[in-house]
């Protein structure tokens, strides 16, 4: 066998036959070698590619090149890479990129300095040999052939990992521009595929899908950004659902700048902590626990109120949830479906449904399940709970016109300025309509600046927009939906409210200077949120239209979702995955309220544990004071009962004058502390006022004692709470 003699020859050759022996190896188990052959595969053209440097310079260039050429063409070893194997079409993607990067990148590069070169057939026999056995040139142009090898790198997931497939998309990519294709071609042929793009079209052939990509990667390199005929927002959704279900696509249109996914959810760093504590006072109201909604009670309502209620007027005032929306927004089938979840689903950790939210399912479960709810008319309230020694929840369902606040009657706006939770219901109508949602945000933020006039000191309240109707919009795809939540688990609204610049690896956009821009990046850009063109456009529309509102609700609060429900029935659709996203929006806030429940009412708690701790120590020291004003005026009067008698006693009526007094002085000090003690002018008998005394020593004792133990309760329930809170935010 012929060896070659020059060092480049020698090089080349090694690295050759190394990639080729790796595909040699390739058995059935092909994944499991992924990696070694990724390795061989970037070795083999980043080695071609430093080897091209020392050839420029070389003496001996043509003897170089003819000695490449002939280990392409398997002159110097055993390589097999031309012919046909089980890795046919992973072996063709590779055998093309090599020819044609080696005639249209690496020659023509050399040439620039030495144009004899391409005039030399001895070098490009490969390249020539390859020609004639695919029969490109005749059957099918270069450029087309590069378009079919894109479409081959689409499926070569078992052969290579993800960096390897970038690396060589970008090879194909230089050799489509060596081939022609610029910048006009490439928005041209885009405009071809405008449909499809706006579209999110799935039914794409492979090489229609590779020939988008290359025209992505062309008008890329030419730096002039991806603003076309296509329409920017239409493409970028594109890439965003191309990405969503394909880690290749999200790194390649990473690469390119493209898709762009800021991390809003992995956990601040202790010195981000310290910034934004010191600049937001949402923030850190949140990290340290105080954030106050005006819902915790104190141990003496606790005290005072236990024994004596039902399931309808329970301990202590139910927290107040608002459900508002227009008219047919789909409240009442919610409250329904949210009571059938409850019921027959188990849903939300195991409710119980309150006496009216019961009546209200029995009288509209028969016509719900018939597919023909009708809108509810008027105000109702409904309360359920989860655990009664924890908290009561209300529900005041808003009856429907789009109303100012200012037109509602007392009743409602007591209720409404009290309500510690904000449902706001938009129906399909309204959010898939950009002009009708963007009246509606304006109702939405009139109402929470209304809110906020009568709740001013409150801050971080749970606030939800929920949209309903979502199988109407949504279809068969709401079952292939991951969540009903367009912000995950997890999400760090500190991001969205404070800029920290150093969390953005794609640039700083103008969009991500205010916080409803970058609540914007969040929720466009999450990949749940972006499996499925329908809920695509439902999310472009909400974040083009609500700013209004959103601008509003990010200056008061840190918990904020938004939901995507469905309220319909399993019978009268025949579809088991409805209703959809019931559950959720209340069980989210039940968790916000009962945390800041529990830690309003233990912060509470202490402070009583405080003042009946002091109280004790001063009626102990009031007691035994009285005990000794009491022994004082005993022994006086005993002194005096024995002088009486007594005729002759030196200095007797004085020293009976000053006992008097000193009973007198004891009676006073004593009656003084009952008076201040009991609070009552009417002095019983000494001993029945100092068992008056104890008495209310032993009931602080006792009171103090139960407050532990409740305390001690809550703390437990405390940290379940936020155990529970912890661990949706990993998920």
């Amino acid at each position: 066998m012929f060896v070659p003699v020059t060092q480049a020859g020698i090089t080349f050759n090694e690295l050759f036959t190394t990639l080729v022996e790796r595909l040699d190896k390739l058995g059935s188990d092909n994944t499991a070698q992924a990696e070694e052959i990724s390795v061989a595969v970037i070795a083999f053209f980043q080695s071609v590619q430093h080897l091209v440097k020392s050839l420029r310079e070389s003496k001996i260039i043509v003897t170089e090149l003819f000695e490449i050429d002939q280990t392409l063409l398997g002159r110097f070893n055993d390589g097999k890479l031309i012919e046909d194997s089980t890795q046919e079409q992973f072996r063709r993607l590779l055998r093309d990129l090599i020819v044609l990067w080696y005639r249209y990148v690496i020659l023509a590069n050399l040439s620039q300095s030495n144009i004899v070169l391409l005039n030399i057939p001895a070098i490009q026999s490969f390249f020539e040999t390859w020609k004639a056995s695919e029969r490109v040139g005749l059957d099918q142009p270069e450029q087309e052939r590069l378009i079919v090898d894109i479409a081959i790198l689409l499926t070569a997931s078992d052969y290579l990992n993800v960096e390897t497939r970038i690396r060589l998309f970008g090879i194909i990519g230089e050799i489509g521009i060596a081939l022609g294709a610029d910048q006009e071609w490439a928005r041209q042929r885009l405009m071809d595929y405008a449909d499809d793009i706006y579209q999110r079209n799935l039914g794409l052939s492979g090489q229609s899908f590779a020939e988008i990509l290359l025209c992505l990667y062309v008008i890329w390199q030419s730096g002039s950004g991806f603003e076309s005929s296509v329409g920017e927002i239409a493409l970028r959704k594109a890439v965003r659902f191309w990405s969503s279900g394909n880690t290749f696509l999200e790194a390649l249109f990473k690469a390119w700048n493209l898709y762009v996914e800021h991390d809003y959810s992995s956990p601040l760093l202790k010195g981000d902590q310290l910034r934004l504590k010191e600049a937001s006072s949402l923030y850190r109201a949140i990290l340290e626990k105080k954030s106050r909604l005006g819902i915790g009670h104190s141990f003496s309502d606790l005290a005072r109120r236990n024994g004596s209620f039902d399931a309808a007027d329970t301990l202590f005032q139910p927290i107040q949830i608002f459900l508002l929306g227009g008219s047919g927004a789909g409240k009442s089938s919610f409250l329904t479906a949210f009571s059938y979840d409850v019921k027959m689903r188990g849903g939300t950790s195991a409710l119980t449904l309150g006496k009216e939210l019961q009546a209200h399912y029995e009288r509209n479960s028969p016509a719900w399940h018939e597919g023909r709810m009708p809108p509810s008319t008027d105000y109702q309230n409904f309360t359920f709970w989860r655990d009664l020694n924890v908290a009561a929840f209300s529900m005041m369902d808003y009856g429907g016109s789009v109303a100012q606040p200012e037109q509602w009657d007392r009743e409602l706006q007591e209720r409404f300025n009290s309500a510690r939770g904000l449902l706001f219901f938009v129906e399909s109508a309204v959010y898939t309509d950009p002009d009708a949602l963007r009246q509606y945000s304006d109702w939405l933020a009139t109402l929470l600046e209304y809110w906020t006039k009568s709740n001013q000191d409150l801050r971080n309240m749970p606030v939800a927009l929920v949209l309903t109707k979502c199988d109407q919009v949504l279809g068969d795809a709401m079952a292939a939906l991951t969540r009903s939540s367009l912000l995950p688990r997890g999400f760090q609204p500190a991001l969205v409210e404070q800029l920290l610049e150093h969390r953005y690896n794609g640039g700083m956009a103008k969009r991500l200077q205010s916080p409803y821009g970058r609540l914007c990046d969040a929720i466009i850009n999450d990949k749940a949120n972006n499996r499925e063109p329908r809920l695509q456009d439902i999310v472009q529309n909400i974040v083009d239209n609500c700013e209004r509102f959103f601008a509003k609700l990010l200056e008061r609060t840190y918990n904020y979702q938004i939901f995507l429900s469905a309220s319909s029935s399993p019978k009268a659709t025949g579809n088991d995955v409805l209703p959809f996203g019931i559950s959720e929006p209340l069980a989210w806030l039940i968790d916000i309220l009962e945390l800041n429940h529990i830690q309003e009412s233990l912060t509470m708690f202490n402070a009583e544990a405080d003042e009946t701790g002091k109280s004790i120590e001063f009626l102990k020291e009031d007691y035994a004071s009285m005990q000794r004003a009491r022994a004082d005026i005993d022994e006086a009067v005993k002194e005096i009962d024995e002088l009486r008698p007594r005729f002759w006693v030196l200095g007797k009526d004085d020293r009976i004058n000053s006992l008097e007094h000193k009973v007198e002085s004891a009676n006073a000090r004593f009656r003084d502390i009952f008076k201040r003690v009991v609070n009552d002018e009417e002095e019983p008998n000494k001993t029945a006022a100092l068992q008056s005394v104890e008495n209310q020593l032993r009931k602080k004792e006792t009171f103090l004692k139960e407050l532990h133990a409740k305390r001690a309760d809550y703390e437990t329930v405390l940290l379940s709470l936020q155990a529970a809170d912890d661990r949706r935010g990993r998920e």
